[in-house]
């Protein structure tokens, strides 16, 4: 996802063909779509559960 974030935003503001545009515009709805989703559901109930090392 990260790669994704960094390079639609790119996308968008260089000089490329409007379909190209467009498919930039529809992942970064779908990233922040799937971010919303994730926040909506709360942290992990097994969050705690996880060692450091």
């Amino acid at each position: 996802m990260a790669p994704a974030q960094k390079h639609f935003p790119a996308v968008l503001e260089m000089e490329a063909p409007e379909d190209l545009r467009g498919l930039a515009r529809n992942g970064l709805r779908e990233i922040a779509a799937s971010h919303c989703e994730l926040k909506a559901r709360g942290p992990r109930k097994n969050g705690g559960l996880l060692s450091a090392g």
